[in-house]
């Protein structure tokens, strides 16, 4: 009698270890399963809206200031000596978040220098921003930082002309400007990043930023 009572006992407690290792074994399989319900999160993109206004006195008829920057035009008035401002360039980029862009070109007009009858050289400008990170998604305004933002351009000036048999040709120097800096900027709201005096007298450029996730 005792020895039947010991061998159910005993069948039993295998029972009881045969059935916990089965649903251990089953919660592993569904935990290291892929969860198909979950949605999975967007990738985002950025639009890089880089616009370089200068003052008006040195523009030579250049474009309007877009309505969107009339708030930097106005900060620009309230801080520096009085003048009108008219836009020199515009730049768009499209960035994934978390990335960086380099960009260079080429502008035929010199970017509101004055330029002599005849062809003119071109100016020459790089944009380099590192790092385009979103900050804060959920919030009514998000932050955008930008790690490293570096704009430089060369712009051709003609220092003297000199005389040949079809009458004279300018001689041209390239001046060599730009800025570099850390910033975080609205998400949408234009920045002023910074502006740069050049040697020609009145001449002023004021650099001005505006990021907001593009659409798809």
């Amino acid at each position: 009698m005792p020895n039947r009572r010991g061998r159910g006992a005993l069948l039993l407690a295998l029972a009881l270890a045969f059935a916990l290792f089965a649903r251990a074994d089953a919660s592993a399989q569904d935990s290291d399963a892929p969860r198909q319900g979950a949605p999975s999160r967007a990738e985002v993109n950025h639009e890089v809206h880089i616009h370089l206004l200068v003052t008006a006195e040195a523009a030579d008829g250049g474009a309007r200031v877009p309505q969107t920057l009339d708030g930097v035009v106005r900060q620009l008035k309230a801080s520096l000596p009085p003048s009108d401002y008219r836009l020199a360039a515009t730049f768009i980029n499209r960035v994934r978040d978390g990335a960086s862009f380099d960009v260079r070109s080429a502008g035929g007009a010199g970017f509101g220098q004055s330029q002599p009858p005849g062809p003119f050289p071109p100016a020459f400008v790089q944009i380099a921003v590192s790092v385009v990170k979103l900050i804060d998604p959920a919030s009514a305004q998000s932050s955008i930082n930008l790690q490293q933002f570096r704009l430089s351009f060369r712009l051709p000036v003609q220092t003297a002309s000199v005389k040949t048999a079809e009458g004279s040709s300018p001689v041209i120097q390239y001046e060599d400007m730009g800025l570099t800096t850390q910033l975080s900027v609205r998400e949408g709201e234009p920045t002023l990043v910074g502006t740069l005096n050049t040697t020609r007298p009145g001449q002023l450029f004021a650099v001005v930023v505006t990021v907001r996730r593009a659409g798809r």
